[in-house]
């Protein structure tokens, strides 16, 4: 008996909602930042200013690089 893949990804899903996520680091940044994701569902996430772990939004994703980017510039100028 084989399992198809919606019914793969709804075991997954349904192990996150009575288990919890099982969050691996899929992006560091240099700001202290990371990214996670959710090794079976695959969803990704952030930390927020509080430091509690959010859904990963495009707009989330988006400040995460542009703070980055603010950060290796303030350290080149510092290093000047």
């Amino acid at each position: 008996m084989n399992a198809t893949p919606s019914t793969m990804s709804f075991f997954k899903s349904l192990m996150c909602r009575v288990f919890g996520h099982k969050y691996q680091v899929s992006k560091s940044y240099k700001t202290e930042q990371q990214e996670y994701q959710c090794l079976h569902c695959q969803k990704e996430f952030t930390t927020d200013d509080n430091g509690e772990i959010q859904p990963l939004t495009p707009k989330l994703k988006r400040i995460n690089e542009v703070m980055e980017k603010f950060y290796i510039i303030k350290q080149e100028r510092q290093a000047a």
